[in-house]
């Protein structure tokens, strides 16, 4: 190209265009096979000598449950309720959108709900078409945390219906 010249050709750019994006969907296909060999990895590491997961826990037999873990989450404005499902047909009371499960602060007896985002919808984690939920599969509730009252350690119940869950320690 000579000094003078300040653009180049629309087929020069539209090769360097292309060969950009070879690169980054290079780049882009390894990082997620990388990721995906990892994961894979850690999960051979949890279950291994077992064909089904480990369940590490605390059992709710009136849910058909088995809670995995609640976390502080999105820098702690969420709670991040994770539970397993031992027995599909109690759990479906966790997947019904009629019933409102909350959080119940133990010291203070406030109630923290799902929220409710515009795209998105309740935080809630349920099965396509009203579909019966699956057996051995984790699913998740985020609960609202505003003003990042609830800390680590606090202790709270989660409340689906009639049945309550109690003496959850945040982690």
């Amino acid at each position: 190209m000579e000094s003078g010249q300040k653009y180049q050709s629309a087929k020069d750019r539209g090769s360097m265009v292309k060969r950009f994006c070879c690169k980054a969907s290079l780049l882009l296909l390894t990082l997620g096979l990388v990721a995906a060999c990892t994961n894979h990895n850690t999960a051979q590491l949890v279950t291994a000598g077992s064909n089904k997961p480990k369940a590490v826990g605390r059992e709710v037999p009136s849910l058909g449950i088995m809670v995995s873990g609640l976390r502080l989450s999105s820098a702690g404005y969420m709670l991040d309720f994770r539970y397993r499902v031992l027995d599909p047909n109690k759990a479906a009371a966790l997947m019904d959108s009629k019933i409102k499960p909350y959080l119940l602060v133990e010291s203070t007896g406030a109630k923290l709900q799902i929220p409710n985002t515009p795209k998105l919808g309740l935080l809630r984690q349920r099965p396509r078409n009203n579909a019966m939920a699956k057996k051995d599969h984790e699913y998740f509730i985020m609960f609202s945390n505003l003003g990042r009252r609830l800390q680590s350690g606090d202790k709270v119940s989660v409340v689906v219906g009639e049945t309550k869950i109690e003496n959850l320690s945040i982690k």
